[in-house]
């Protein structure tokens, strides 16, 4: 995955997550609250890192340099999991 900028203004998370610190860059993309933390490196890692500050539960994905499809769902169910809402189109 690259370009998390541009992912962030696509689907609207900076505004659908305001009490949300979100940093994008083109190739990293951490989303920090009271509850969760996500952090998705892109390629060639192709990584997701959650981290469930409640139950202090950690979870760790690696997808690989192949993987950009399977690491985009995983981020996608991880957001909508906080309340972030993709278009259907798609």
């Amino acid at each position: 995955m690259f370009y998390f900028k541009d992912y962030v203004t696509r689907y609207n998370i900076d505004n659908q997550l305001p009490h949300y610190k979100i940093i994008a860059r083109d190739n990293i993309l951490l989303i920090d609250g009271p509850d969760y933390r996500i952090c998705t490196y892109g390629w060639p890692d192709n990584r997701v890192t959650v981290a469930n500050k409640i139950t202090g539960v950690n979870t760790i994905k690696r997808f690989g340099a192949t993987g950009r499809n399977m690491c985009e769902t995983f981020l996608k169910s991880c957001l909508e999991v906080l309340g972030v809402e993709f278009p259907e189109e798609e």
